[in-house]
């Protein structure tokens, strides 16, 4: 038994990179992070779907994902890659040093209804995050005709790059990553093989 709760642990906590620096915001569902080996990695922000950066609301969406994310550390906890090699991950940030609470980025972009729950996700949290949100008309959902991203991309071509990216990059730190309980080096992340990541509908 005590071998088999080891082995469960170790396969959850394989799926988990802690204190990685966020480096780059590229829109409302991606980011930007590097490693303590200087590796920089793509993160596609695993169950949401935010609006495209020429979408009403995309710009909203990466700003405030920004403000949440950029210049900080953040724990990963990745579901593999996509077809285009990005990582998908929910995205998690510490909000209380001294109780080393995490807030879900993915979950607080559906609250702040900045995002849609991409379609083939059932967790309960964000479906009451993006129904509510909806429902109160939040954030995209005060627009009358708010668009599903992946409709908006079938009909209009992908966004130009966008003329304020350089307010969503920071430099990237010389020292060793700094963790919650002192400076150390954060585990490394091991990618599973899932099927392609299909866009939302």
């Amino acid at each position: 038994m005590k071998q088999l709760i080891i082995g469960l642990l170790a396969l959850v906590t394989a799926h988990l990179l802690a204190d990685v620096f966020c480096w780059k915001v590229s829109d409302g569902d991606t980011i930007w992070v590097v490693d303590e080996s200087g590796k920089r990695i793509k993160i596609r922000m695993n169950k949401i779907d935010a609006p495209e950066m020429n979408q009403p609301f995309g710009k909203e969406a990466a700003d405030r994902l920004a403000e949440l994310v950029l210049g900080k550390y953040v724990t990963l906890d990745s579901s593999g890659t996509d077809q285009y090699g990005r990582s998908l991950d929910v995205v998690f940030v510490e909000t209380n040093t001294i109780n080393h609470v995490k807030m879900d980025v993915n979950l607080q972009l559906l609250k702040e209804g900045l995002a849609w729950q991409y379609y083939t996700d059932k967790t309960p949290a964000y479906t009451e995050a993006f129904k509510n949100a909806k429902a109160k008309k939040i954030g995209l959902w005060s627009e009358p005709n708010a668009k599903n991203p992946y409709l908006w991309r079938k009909e209009v071509h992908h966004a130009a790059p966008d003329a304020e990216y350089n307010k969503r990059v920071v430099p990237i730190p010389k020292q060793k990553m700094k963790c919650a309980d002192g400076v150390k080096k954060p585990q490394q992340i091991l990618y599973d093989n899932m099927p392609r990541h299909k866009p939302s509908v």
